[in-house]
């Protein structure tokens, strides 16, 4: 908004240099008003995906939850609801001023009954099912993979035709290659881009020896979501900031853009609620950063 004020100023500061600039005046405040509005329709919610504090969600679900609320936290994606109905953890959420856009999925099961998991989807107030890993005797021909993709694509149809989206989340085994294929090359190539997207694991994906920026260049629009999570030198998984990804470049990057949630995790933290205010307080930076 700071330039949308100075064109303000600029056009207020006196009838000769208005009368000199009006066209230019007027331009460049179309352009500031039309940035602002741009920048003020992205996504700057900083994200936990729970399963960080799995470990304390099993003993005390909403307790969890409010500690989340409590750090900064706008937005949590779910990873199971620890024996608590979809329409409790709906109003725990809300009830803490929280939004529950995404939720992760178990297994390639959930294709046998697809209903089941988009109503109780609808029921917590996801926008998003996600599926978050393949066991590895599932993987380990491109052929599976393209029945995977095939079972994407399958249980997509349901989800749009509930109001919801689908997504796939990446470890480092689908950049893996397989007779010179990469897994993830084939999700890309044999899924509908109108019923599947893609939540980029930036951890998992580095790991798997991927330059994320050409990465996401490479598949840009397909990644709508996407796990800010950091690596030590030692290849080892770390806080949000500890460690030596960019991501305030990365995010940066034009083909960034697409990018509507920002989840942090850490899969191996033994102390969740530190490990969660640490992250959130280098997101929350990372994201006001942002162009």
């Amino acid at each position: 908004m700071r330039g949308v004020e100075a064109s303000r100023r600029a056009v207020l500061g006196g009838g000769a240099a208005l009368a000199a600039m009006s066209l230019v005046g007027r331009g460049a405040m179309a352009a500031a008003k039309k940035a602002a509005m741009i920048a003020t329709s992205r996504n700057r919610k900083p994200g936990i995906q729970l399963y960080t504090i799995r470990s304390e969600m099993q003993k005390d679900v909403p307790g969890s939850l409010k500690k989340m609320a409590d750090v900064g936290y706008k937005e949590v994606e779910f990873a199971g609801y620890f024996g608590h109905s979809p329409a409790e953890i709906r109003k725990m959420v809300a009830d803490l001023g929280l939004t529950a856009p995404s939720s992760h999925i178990q297994g390639v099961t959930f294709i046998d009954d697809p209903q089941q998991t988009i109503d109780a989807a609808l029921a917590a107030g996801h926008q998003w099912l996600v599926l978050p890993w393949v066991k590895p005797e599932l993987r380990t021909t491109i052929d599976q993979w393209k029945t995977i993709a095939d079972i994407c694509n399958k249980f997509a149809v349901h989800c749009q035709a509930a109001g919801l989206r689908f997504g796939y989340h990446n470890h480092d085994f689908e950049f893996a290659a397989i007779g010179g294929v990469l897994p993830y090359d084939v999700l890309m190539q044999s899924t509908d881009p109108a019923l599947v997207q893609f939540e980029l694991d930036m951890y998992w994906a580095k790991k798997g020896g991927q330059d994320l920026v050409s990465l996401m260049a490479k598949h840009r629009g397909r990644m709508v979501m996407v796990h800010v999570k950091d690596m030590l030198p030692n290849g080892a998984m770390t806080d949000v900031g500890l460690g030596t990804i960019p991501f305030a470049e990365l995010l940066a990057a034009p083909a960034a853009t697409p990018i509507e949630h920002y989840f942090v995790e850490n899969d191996d933290t033994t102390t969740p609620f530190e490990s969660a205010a640490i992250s959130c307080k280098a997101l929350t930076q990372i994201l006001a950063g942002l162009p």
